[in-house]
């Protein structure tokens, strides 16, 4: 079986990038093998718009069984779903700390999407997502005396 996590670096020891289509990389265990493979995700993740899916197409050619993500967004989800790849959201901690949890069943199959599904996930913590509403061009206020 092969399980990807999305990762913010290429090690087993790099923490988990809560995002899915927009992570910096995917780390791929084949679990009967042992072997890993990290993938880098600098092209998807700059990309304008349909991260998610372009992300869900890259791990359907790496023949990934099993996500293991934070968040997926609505159109993601679907895809992944469609490609026949399991979604598991609740990864936490480090890459290898997160494929522990799954292999002792911490982690739950997601039965719906989790996430927004747009450019939140392009800022690490949501803390730092602010709404900055446009300067109005025209004042309305005395006009009506």
């Amino acid at each position: 079986m092969r399980v990807a996590v999305s990762a913010r670096g290429p090690h087993a020891d790099s923490d988990i990038d809560r995002c899915f289509g927009r992570a910096y990389w995917y780390y791929i265990l084949d679990t009967n093998t042992e072997e890993a493979i990290a993938v880098d995700n600098t092209e998807i993740r700059n990309a304008l718009g349909n991260a998610g899916q372009m992300a869900s197409e890259l791990l359907k050619d790496y023949k990934v069984d099993a996500l293991l993500t934070g968040e997926t967004g609505p159109k993601a989800h679907r895809h992944l779903l469609k490609s026949g790849i399991a979604i598991f959201h609740g990864a936490a901690g480090t890459v290898k700390q997160t494929i522990e949890l799954w292999q002792t069943g911490k982690l739950f199959l997601a039965g719906n999407p989790n996430g927004p599904g747009n450019p939140f996930c392009l800022s690490q913590a949501e803390e730092e997502i602010r709404y900055h509403p446009p300067e109005p061009k025209l004042s309305l206020v005395g006009l009506y005396r």
